[in-house]
């Protein structure tokens, strides 16, 4: 995973600047091959423009292995989303999502990330996330069909502060949701033994 404001740096000391190197690096390791790629940014009525002084969330649209991917720079934050909701207009003009998340900061288990985490568990077909996404009482509360996989073993010492037990208990029961192993590391957990993935889907 990477660390935001290790990022800042890490990613402005090298000729190769900023988040598309990385993308680049990761559609080749997956074995396709890059069409093109396109600066763009998103129109104030949430459609895609070119990245022009109008536009908001600067980013990049590459072509590869027959799909597009769309990367954004935004603030998910309630102080941006609430007042600019583009990004969401836009996400929402493609059809319902599969939302991935990991290694999130647990900030969607802030007040100040309350309209990304309602976007989330309301507009998305389906889920699948460490627990640093929503959080569980949130997903086990939307009516979303939930299957727990790994073992949850509670949050890094530094988000010690977002430990979930009612999310430990469900791990511990098996119910009210199923527990299925997992072979593989993911997020800030990287080791199979205490990994976590919760699959929520409607």
């Amino acid at each position: 995973y990477f660390v935001t404001k290790d990022m800042r740096v890490d990613l402005a000391s090298t000729r190769f600047r900023g988040t598309l190197p990385l993308l680049m690096a990761m559609v080749a390791r997956s074995g396709q091959s890059i069409h093109s790629i396109e600066p763009v940014g998103i129109s104030s009525g949430g459609a895609l423009t070119s990245r022009s002084g109008g536009a908001g969330c600067p980013g990049w649209r590459i072509s590869a292995g027959g799909k597009d991917i769309y990367y954004f720079q935004e603030d998910l934050s309630n102080g941006s989303l609430a007042s600019d909701k583009r990004l969401l207009t836009f996400v929402r003009s493609k059809g319902a999502p599969v939302t991935f998340i990991k290694s999130a900061s647990y900030l969607m288990h802030t007040d100040g990330f309350s309209v990304i985490r309602g976007f989330v568990v309301n507009d998305s077909r389906a889920i699948l996330q460490d627990a640093s996404g929503v959080p569980y009482r949130d997903l086990n509360q939307s009516g979303l069909s939930l299957t727990l996989y790994g073992n949850y073993t509670g949050p890094l010492d530094i988000f010690g502060e977002h430990r979930q037990e009612d999310l430990a208990a469900a791990y511990r029961e098996g119910r009210p949701h199923p527990v299925k192993p997992i072979d593989f590391g993911v997020g800030y957990l990287r080791s199979a033994s205490n990994a976590c993935l919760i699959l929520a889907r409607r």
